[in-house]
């Protein structure tokens, strides 16, 4: 069930690098909370990953339709292709699924009503279409009390877009990041009489060049990277080194694929030789591992489902790429925005505060 698991990891992921409002705390489908809590849950739009959680949840539970799903690629998924097993369910799975839209239906009926009452003040009568799609666009709504093939379809296709568009999004956020990093630092430097300055601006220098002078970090998915893993964390010979055995050592879950936290895993030790410094910066390590993950991807995930199966890992072990260690150029070594763009978003962020 990796692909259900990547996928729900990226959503809740998503919640936070959208720079939103709070994540909705997640319960049992059986509790209702009170309308008053109901209010107080609004706002990301993406919240229906708890939605997407529950429905999955119950699926699993049909013994056939959870083998059926994991059938399926994540192609398949996208385009819909599921929808039609649905018929296959047992009534009671259906009517948890119906009650399950019920409740969501609910929910995105107090949503609606809470922003346009928020709205009233503004001038503006109605959400535009894409807020509007962005809200309910993950259930069919032609139907207010019955959970549908087109209601699963909606689900899973709007899922998936989130999906495609998480890294990007993280990218986005991370560089936003580092611009309020620099313009802050620049503004305690402010604060600081000249000799202080100075000898901040030293300080700050050596912070930089001290994570630039790492040892030579290996390039992600290259069989010189692997076998240090087998090495330093399977700690196993690596002269016995086994695209096989390895495959299967960190295959965690058993489901013949390395799922986007298997992989990430793969790539701590390396990211360590970079930010081995105690004043790192965390934030740029899960960038580093999130970047090593992406590029790992598109030399070896062939069917785009954003993993690496059995056969995908070893095809890709048996190039002659896998033997060639061409290096990585990490965060510290690439800027991460020009300063034409610092000033921009420096100019933003004054025009939201003076209104």
């Amino acid at each position: 069930m990796a692909k259900w698991h990547y996928l729900l990891g990226i959503l809740s992921l998503l919640t936070v690098l959208c720079n939103a409002l709070p994540v909705v705390p997640k319960e049992p489908v059986e509790e209702e909370k009170p309308e008053e809590e109901l209010l107080e849950d609004e706002d990301t739009g993406l919240e229906y990953d708890r939605y997407l959680r529950q429905v999955i949840k119950v699926l699993e539970k049909d013994p056939d339709m959870r083998k059926r799903m994991e059938e399926m690629s994540l192609e398949d998924l996208k385009e819909g292709n599921f929808a039609r097993e649905l018929g296959f369910l047992s009534s009671n799975i259906r009517s948890k699924l119906d009650e399950l839209k019920r409740m969501e239906v609910q929910r995105l009926r107090t949503v609606a009503k809470q922003r346009m009452e928020a709205a009233t003040g503004t001038g503006l009568r109605r959400m535009d279409q894409k807020a509007l799609e962005g809200m309910v666009g993950h259930v069919d709504p032609a139907t207010m009390d019955k959970f549908t093939d087109t209601d699963f379809e909606k689900l899973i296709k709007k899922a998936a877009a989130d999906l495609d568009e998480a890294d990007q999004e993280r990218r986005k956020e991370f560089k936003r990041y580092e611009m309020e990093k620099e313009l802050k630092r620049r503004q305690d430097l402010k604060t600081l009489d000249q000799a202080a300055q100075v000898k901040a601006e030293a300080e700050f220098n050596e912070r930089r060049d001290r994570l630039k002078s790492h040892p030579n970090i290996k390039h992600p998915g290259s069989k010189a990277q692997m076998r240090d893993v087998w090495e330093e964390t399977d700690k196993l010979d690596p002269e016995d080194f086994n695209p096989k055995t390895f495959f299967a050592l960190h295959d965690t879950n058993n489901d013949k694929k390395l799922d986007m936290f298997e992989l990430e895993a793969l790539f701590i030790k390396e990211v360590e030789k970079i930010y081995q410094d105690k004043e790192a910066d965390p934030r740029e390590k899960f960038e580093e591992i999130s970047r090593m993950r992406e590029h790992v991807l598109r030399e070896i995930d062939l069917d785009g489902d954003k993993m690496v199966s059995r056969e995908e890992f070893l095809k890709a072990a048996d190039q002659t790429q896998f033997e060639n260690d061409d290096g990585w150029k990490d965060i510290n070594q690439e800027e991460q925005f020009t300063e034409d763009e610092l000033q921009e978003y420096n100019r933003m962020v004054n025009e939201r505060l003076e209104r």
